[in-house]
């Protein structure tokens, strides 16, 4: 049997105006979102959230 892990990958100008909102955080919480964010002009992973 697998064990299948989602991500999900966002930028990070849509997790600062979007993500960080309260519905969506105890949302995140209550469904156990993994998330990564990323700036992509640089290429980099900005946070990781488990």
């Amino acid at each position: 049997m697998e064990n299948n892990i989602t991500v999900l990958a966002v930028p990070s100008d849509t997790y600062d105006s979007f993500f960080k909102l309260q519905f969506i955080q105890l949302s995140i919480q209550q469904y156990q979102l993994k998330i990564i964010v990323s700036n992509s002009i640089e290429e980099v992973i900005v946070k990781w959230q488990k």
